[in-house]
């Protein structure tokens, strides 16, 4: 009974996340601490522990009500054939990959109309920029520039006409911004990506925190009547946790599917093990119909594709 009242409160701290930086690391692991609730609840029973039943199954529900907020439980598709699409890689390379041509081919794998390079290592990153490695394939190509100790490179590749959109912002915060339009078969959409810094410390937490909520207003100005919005992010957070809170209070849902048994990180880690910190987060005007991983390329990050159709 006490291991299940200490999961209740594992499984309630993304309501006060907001607060205080380790209660929202703990509620970036809210998922697994319902797990554990589960186990805890399948042994209560067997062993005839009331108690523990009882707070086992408090600590479930309240997980639940925090991982399923503004959430779809399973794909929409796969969509009817002739149905236009737009498909997304959202890929954290890693800054120290020694496995560049790895990269390549999981790119290559993907066969996407955009792809979102989050942290990519500088050997990578000055290939695809500078020589141009993957022009072939995507010819468009916008880049949010390394700051160090502050923000990381991002680089957005598309096969599809693609126009960058300049953030209207104080330079100290338009370094965090990128966001291009893209004319797709879906129509045009507006793409954003970022990467909040991870909350190794409060102090991190915090600006963090503060990055999320910019990129959440970037992509409410990007979305506008007739161009849904969709934000690439390695969030270094999972949807119950603050950040995720602040992206769904500015309207935008996880492409991950709740039901989905899937995380990004760490690689090396069997699911259900991996958090899930990679994602594509979307506008309602936009349906998911694909999610799925890819493998990591020698990464600490799986890849994610997704595939997006208009929702109905």
């Amino acid at each position: 009974m006490c291991l299940a009242v200490v999961l209740c409160l594992c499984c309630a701290s993304w309501a006060p996340s907001h607060h205080t930086w380790l209660v929202d690391v703990l509620a970036s692991f809210t998922f697994q601490s319902v797990a554990a609730a589960g186990v805890v609840l399948a042994v209560s029973l067997a062993l005839r522990a009331w108690g523990g039943v009882c707070f086992a199954l408090i600590a479930i529900v309240l997980g639940s009500v925090g991982l399923a907020g503004g959430r779809t439980l399973t794909e929409d598709g796969p969509p009817p054939p002739g149905t236009p699409t737009l498909t997304v890689l959202v890929f954290n390379p890693y800054a120290l990959n020694e496995q560049p041509e790895a990269c390549y081919d999981l790119i290559e794998r993907a066969n996407a109309d955009i792809v979102v390079l989050i942290e990519p290592e500088i050997d990578f990153s000055r290939a695809i920029r500078w020589d141009f490695s993957l022009q072939d394939d995507y010819p468009h190509m916008a880049t949010r520039s390394w700051v160090r100790r502050t923000v990381s490179p991002i680089i957005v590749l598309s096969r599809l006409p693609m126009r960058v959109i300049q953030p209207d912002y104080p330079a100290d915060e338009a370094r965090f911004l990128i966001g291009v339009e893209v004319e797709s078969a879906i129509g045009p959409v507006a793409l954003a990506a970022g990467q909040p810094r991870s909350p190794r410390s409060a102090a991190r937490w915090a600006l963090g925190n503060r990055e999320a909520a910019l990129q959440a207003e970037w992509v409410a100005e990007l979305h506008e009547p007739g161009r849904p919005a969709v934000l690439c992010v390695d969030l270094n957070a999972t949807p119950a946790a603050h950040r995720g809170q602040i992206l769904r209070r500015a309207g935008l849902t996880p492409a991950k599917p709740l039901l989905t048994p899937a995380g990004t990180y760490p690689a090396a880690l069997p699911w259900p093990a991996r958090i899930a910190l990679d994602d594509a987060w979307h506008t309602p005007e936009l349906a998911v119909v694909g999610w799925e991983t890819l493998g990591s390329a020698g990464s600490d990050h799986e890849a994610v594709l997704v595939t997006f159709v208009r929702a109905e």
